[in-house]
Parts: C-alpha cells; structure tokens; sequence
C-alpha cells in the first residue's frame, strides 16, 4: 500500500457536492482508462490489455478546482504499477514530455504502461509512477550508480566505498505531487575486502519544500534527537538523505504509544533554536473553505473565523500522528519530518489530541488533555498553555473533517459533521 493507510473512499463525493466533473474514475473504469490510453501496443494498432485490476490508495480534492486519485494496478505480469489521475476544472491539462534527458529511465520504469496521457475530453491526465509533475527527482534515484556515488560525496558511507552495482531501492511512500520516500541499500567495500552494506532513507519532496525541510533540519545536525539525522541534500533532485532508523512503526490508531510520543516530542521541544533562526509568532487559521454547508458550521465559535497567533519559540514536530512513532527497544523515535519547523509544543500535543478524540468521540476532551499534558510533563516537557492548545485543538478538529472531504474518505459529510459539533465541547476560555 505504499506505506499509505488503507481507506474506505467515496469516489462520487465531488459530483455530490456539485462537481461532477471532477469526480475520480471507479477502479473498473480506470482499468479501462489504462487499457484504453497507457498501454503500449505491440505490432498493431490496437490497443492490448495490459492491466487487470485496480485498487484506489490515495485522493485529494479541491472543491471546484482539482482532483487526484492514486490507483495501485496490476499488470498482466503480475507487477504494480501507481497510475494517478488528475482532473481540473479549466484547461490546466496539457500534452507533456515527460522525464527530459531521463525519459528512457522513466519509459523502462513505467513499461509496459506509458508514463503519461492526456484525456482532453475529461478535462484529466493520466500518471504513472515514477513520473510525476512536481517530483522531478523520483525517477533520477533509478540510477542507482548515481545515486551511490552521490551518497559517497557526501562522505556518509566513509571509510568504505561503494561496491559497483551493489546498490538497490525500493519504494516505501508515494503521494502524488507531495512526496516519494525510498529505502536505498548500498553495498560497500572495506579495506579488507570485506562486503558491508549501509541503509538510507531518500525523500523527494518539491523543490522548495524539500529546501526548506533541508534548512530546518540542518539546524538540528549534531543533537542527539529522536528523529532521523539528516545526511544530505539535493536542491535540484529535491532530494532529503537521512538516515535509515531500525524498528516497528505504530498502526495509525494506535494510541497505546502516546507516552512515546511525548517522551520524543518533549526531547524535540527542548533542542535550542540557532541563532538569527525565525522565532516569531505564526497565525493556524480552521480550513473554512472545504466546511461549507456542513451541518452546525453556523454554531462554531466566532473566533475560529479568525487566524490565532501561535509563537514559533521552539522545535517542532509538526505533524504528529500514531504512525509517525517507530517504537525502538524500549525507547522510541519519530518519523516523518517534512513538517519539522519552529512552532509551540501545544500543537504537537494538539495533533495528537484531536486524533484521539476523533477516534473515541465527544465527551472525553479534559480526560485526554488532562493524560496528554501529565505524560507531556513526566518526559521533561516545558510548561503548556492550556487556552493555546485548546483553541489548536479545535482547530485541528476543523482540519480533520476538512480532510474528510479532502481525502474523498467514505462518509465524508457525516464524519465532517460528526467532528464539526465536537468542537464545542473543546472549551477555549477566553475566546
């Protein structure tokens, strides 16, 4: 599953909510599309049947805008292949080459698929992985000789040396548009000719997205934290190199692990901001936009139509979920940086909170806030602004019923609804 967690989804969402247009294709429709428009013919003109089944991994909608399906497909060889398809309400999609000086790379890759097509009719293109509009170094890492010897420029694999052809990749996260993550072995040579091996995680982010993670993250070199160590970067391939942490990854509802997350996130917390770093005050503003005619929107307190000023005084995590925690022994690390940033601990805490209150329902907002900030404070956290994370919390249960509608998950407009009421249970004095 591309390391995506499996979910229900409501592909007639769009045309529910007035855009039929930009409703994705079923997956028996989009085996036809593929069959129909990617699969390279063989000595006719015909089109050939080179993919069975479809299954849907991933979406994003954009209400009257742009919507993104990512469908794992099955060849008739038995191989998967992640084909997205993307519609816009406009003319935005155009014929493209794609994969420059790279395109024999991307064509073998994709085979027996082509990396992309054009349906003007439906105002949409088709996607295969690993070509991808804004990821231009998803498919650069496919050469592995380069990608090793890049690796050892960066002195990471020092004293050793890298065995020719030794090196092997394998996808772990694809999100259209948004991120790859791969898990790169190099095989090395010692001075003994001894054969050693060395594991690496590679994430290719936007360019500007992966610049600025790189930055962030370069601030924290040398302290001992429960994340990832950055290893390199790539401004051109928007590549992140970090380094390949051992362990078991926490199911994403499993909140069993919240005394791990705090323990990680309050040694996070605690790393000192470098001097000249940014240290101001950010605004969170709820996603109103996607809520529109949402039952109980109208009955939201008045100032989540406002941004909230949140100080920007220390680390971050800024995405903190179940899943991001890889339990390690009897300690535990946290995954999934992109989001790393100067920001307030309450939003870290937040995150999880909301998380868990979306899982087990209204009526439990002080016993969680109450157990989180406890567990906050035994793992040596900082003191936490109770209104501050009150108020994030209820921004992020906004967050969490727009990405219900965003992500086309099944029973978007109740579970919107659902999480919308609780929000008046998150008491906020003072606002």
């Amino acid at each position: 599953m591309i390391g995506l967690t499996p979910s229900v989804r409501d592909l007639y969402l769009p045309a529910e909510l007035g855009d039929p247009r930009l409703a994705p294709p079923s997956e028996a429709e989009l085996v036809d599309l593929v069959n129909d428009r990617l699969c390279i013919c063989e000595g006719n003109s015909s089109p050939e049947t080179c993919t069975t089944e479809a299954r849907i991994v991933h979406a994003r909608y954009r209400p009257s805008v742009a919507s993104a399906a990512t469908y794992a497909v099955r060849d008739i060889h038995g191989l998967e292949h992640f084909v997205t398809y993307k519609a816009h309400l406009g003319d935005r999609a155009e014929n493209r080459v794609v994969g420059g000086r790279y395109a024999e790379k991307v064509s073998a890759a994709c085979a027996p698929l082509r990396p992309y097509a054009l349906l003007p009719e439906r105002m949409a293109s088709l996607w295969v992985f690993p070509a991808d509009p804004e990821l231009r170094g998803a498919v650069r890492v496919l050469d592995t000789e380069r990608t090793a010897a890049w690796i050892e420029g960066l002195g990471a694999v020092s004293p050793w040396t890298v065995r020719p052809h030794g090196t092997m990749v394998s996808l772990k996260r694809y999100e259209h548009s948004r991120r790859a993550i791969y898990r790169v072995r190099i095989g090395l040579d010692g001075d003994p000719g001894e054969s050693y091996g060395r594991e690496f995680g590679l994430r290719i982010l936007p360019g500007e997205c992966a610049a600025q993670s790189a930055i962030w993250r370069s601030q924290l070199a040398g302290q001992p934290l429960p994340i990832p160590r950055l290893v390199g970067h790539d401004p051109i391939n928007g590549w992140i190199l970090e380094e390949w942490m051992a362990g078991t990854s926490a199911d994403s509802h499993d909140y069993s692990v919240m005394d791990h997350a705090m323990v990680s996130a309050a040694s996070l917390h605690g790393a000192p901001i470098a001097s000249g770093s940014h240290a101001g005050t950010k605004r969170r503003l709820a996603p109103m936009d996607l809520l529109n005619g949402i039952p109980g929107i109208q009955r939201v307190p008045d100032w989540l139509w406002r941004p909230l000023e949140v100080p920007a005084n220390g680390w971050i995590h800024g995405d903190l979920h179940p899943d991001r925690v890889l339990l390690r022994g009897e300690g535990a690390a946290l995954l999934g940086v992109d989001g790393l940033r100067p920001g307030a601990p309450e939003e870290d805490i937040a995150s999880w909170a909301a998380d868990a209150l979306a899982q087990g329902g209204a009526g439990e907002v002080d016993e969680v806030i109450e157990e989180l900030v406890g567990l906050y404070r035994e793992a040596g956290g900082g003191e936490v602004e109770r209104e501050r994370l009150r108020a994030l919390i209820a921004i992020e249960l906004m967050e969490r019923a727009a990405s219900a509608i965003r992500d086309l998950q099944a029973d978007a407009l109740l579970r919107a609804a659902r999480l919308v009421s609780m929000v008046t249970s998150v008491r906020t004095p003072g606002h």
